[in-house]
């Protein structure tokens, strides 16, 4: 599919911006830590049969108290049964999570040069949490050597265990076939066991193409594609984009969308609302 002209002209500006700003290397975390958690949500939680479900790229974690704004003012991302979040740091998490009562676990993937802190990924939940894990995804940036991953964990809703994804793929830096294979890599990893399952995050698909291959995958492997009434997840008016999925298996999707008219990042955070099959 051709992309229109303000599109090409948009999308030049974007690449020229992270050639000039993506040479210095990223210090990576190559193991399974460091694992930040906190427990502020309160118990017992009322469940009343629909789980809502919100990711959000927070723009390098940078308007914390305008994120906490936003979702205390949009009806769609209040009272939350569980948030992903990407591009934050330990403390942005912290804040948010201490602020709106819930328990967390949080994975950074690197120290971006971009401000010389954590960058990655949480999962915060008004539920107990467990089991968290990191999932480091293949093949790093070849400009800037940065690993992108997976943060992983168990939410338990009453007495239902939901495997829970918070992703972050990396961007056009790398070919399709390899950013197709971190993708896949997050398939692989879930249980089969599992019957319930939720995948999020910031997939970074910058074409309609790359959007039709990271869908497909899931669809392959039994998912759907919870937010696909969404629509673009990008704010920029001159390069509608969708970047931001949320995925479910063993769910039925109740209603779906995004949010306008936030403040604190360039990605418009994505909501769905399910029940449980």
């Amino acid at each position: 599919m051709t992309l229109a002209k303000p599109q090409k002209y948009v999308l030049t500006l974007v690449l020229l911006a992270l050639v000039l700003t993506s040479c210095r290397p990223m210090s990576n975390y190559d193991d399974s830590g460091p694992l930040f958690s906190g427990d502020y949500g309160s118990e017992p939680v009322s469940f009343d049969g629909i789980l809502k479900v919100v990711s959000w790229n927070i723009k390098f974690s940078e308007k914390i108290p305008e994120a906490l704004d936003d979702i205390m003012a949009f009806a769609e991302l209040q009272d939350a049964d569980i948030i992903l979040l990407q591009e934050m740091d330990e403390q942005g998490v912290d804040t948010l999570a201490r602020s709106l009562g819930y328990n967390y676990i949080y994975f950074p993937a690197s120290i971006h040069t971009h401000h010389d802190r954590n960058f990655g990924n949480a999962i915060l939940t008004r539920w107990p949490i467990s089991n968290a894990e990191k999932l480091i995804l293949p093949h790093s940036n070849p400009k800037n050597k940065q690993t992108r991953i997976a943060a992983k964990a168990s939410v338990w809703v009453e007495d239902r265990e939901v495997s829970t994804y918070s992703v972050h793929t990396e961007t056009f830096w790398l070919p399709p076939n390899r950013r197709l294979h971190q993708v896949q890599t997050i398939i692989d990893d879930i249980d089969s066991d599992m019957q319930y399952v939720i995948v999020g995050g910031d997939f970074n698909t910058l074409t309609p193409m790359s959007v039709v291959e990271v869908v497909d995958r899931f669809e392959q492997a039994g998912f759907e594609w919870a937010t696909q009434a969404a629509g673009n997840t990008i704010t920029s008016d001159f390069l509608p984009l969708t970047t931001d999925f949320i995925f479910t298996q063993t769910m039925t999707v109740l209603e779906s969308g995004s949010v306008d008219g936030i403040d604190a990042s360039d990605h418009r955070p994505v909501w769905t609302n399910l029940r449980f099959e």
